[in-house]
Formats: C-alpha cells, sequence, structure tokens
C-alpha cells in the first residue's frame, strides 16, 4: 500500500510455482498482473509456457494453458511491456545469453505472435523495458550483450508496433 507504506502477503490458494527471472506487466485494460516465463532448478529450462494472470480486487490466479504450439519457447531474462493502444503485450529476448526474438501476446485471444522487423537489439537478456504512451512506443535499455559474461550494453532501442520497427535512439 503505497499511501500507508506496508506490505501485505495476500497468499492466495492457487498461485504459480516458484519461478525464476520471469517477466511481469500491469495489462491496464484486463485490470491483471501477467505473468510469463520459467527456469527451474538446476538451471534447466522450464515446461511450463502458461500464462499467469493476477486479479488484485479478488486476489486469484489463474492459468491460461497455451493450447498451441504456435508460441516462443519458455525462457528467463526477458521482460514483458503493455502497449495499451493495442492492447498486446511485447517480449524481446530472453534466455542467459539473450536473444534476438520480438514476440506480442494477445490477452484476450491467449494468442502469441512473432514479429519479424528488419533490425533489432541484438542477442539480449537482463535489459529494462517499458511502453511510453505518450509517444505510443516500447522503450529498451540496456542488457547483457550476447555470451559475453558481465558485458552490457547502454543502446536505448524504440519499438514502433504498428511498424514493427525497432529503432536505436542516439542519445541528443
Amino acid at each position: 500500500d503505497y499511501k500507508s507504506d506496508t506490505w501485505t502477503n495476500m497468499q492466495p490458494k492457487v498461485h504459480p510455482t516458484g519461478r525464476n527471472y520471469v517477466g511481469m506487466v500491469y495489462d491496464s485494460k484486463a485490470d491483471r498482473i501477467v505473468m510469463w516465463g520459467d527456469w527451474n532448478k538446476k538451471y534447466t529450462p522450464g515446461t511450463d509456457n502458461s500464462v499467469w494472470t493476477y486479479d488484485y480486487n479478488t486476489n486469484t490466479w489463474q492459468e491460461i494453458k497455451s493450447h498451441k504450439k504456435d508460441g516462443p519457447a519458455v525462457r528467463d531474462f526477458m521482460r514483458l511491456a503493455y502497449d495499451e493502444k493495442a492492447d498486446k503485450i511485447l517480449m524481446y529476448g530472453g534466455y542467459e545469453y539473450g536473444n534476438d526474438e520480438t514476440w506480442v501476446y494477445d490477452l484476450n485471444t491467449n494468442t502469441w505472435q512473432e514479429m519479424q522487423p528488419s533490425t533489432n537489439p541484438g542477442l539480449l537478456s537482463r535489459y529494462s523495458m517499458v511502453y511510453a504512451k505518450d509517444v505510443d512506443r516500447t522503450i529498451l535499455f540496456g542488457g547483457q550483450d550476447g555470451p559475453a559474461f558481465m558485458q552490457f550494453k547502454t543502446d536505448t532501442w524504440s519499438y514502433n508496433l504498428n511498424a514493427d520497427t525497432w529503432t536505436k535512439i542516439v542519445p541528443g
């Protein structure tokens, strides 16, 4: 609670299993927290490709199973950003040593779509990403540069979902 500066353990009865390095984002139109991703103990890939949503108002998690195999492989070290205008969730990269895939998830239809931008930020993991409503763009900053351990980028990229384009932002 921001106003009282307190935390409350909600303890919902049903919840996802323990996971590492997942992506989470708030979908304002659905009024739900959306979580995706999984990585098991001993650094083995997870197998649960379900999307989980959390409803704060009812303190409930809901598992949305993927019945199709058209989505991305389960991974870690990626982020999710909710594009409010398109009502879609964007996911980029991921995995321990990075990936350069751009995926869009539609919570309303429970479908993933792999985008095919001509350029992208490259192999990335461990980056930051957020949707900027005023400019209708997803902004990505930094990230681990592929397999080079502890080599981090300082680049900023902008993604336009309507045009399916990543643009590197050159500092002023």
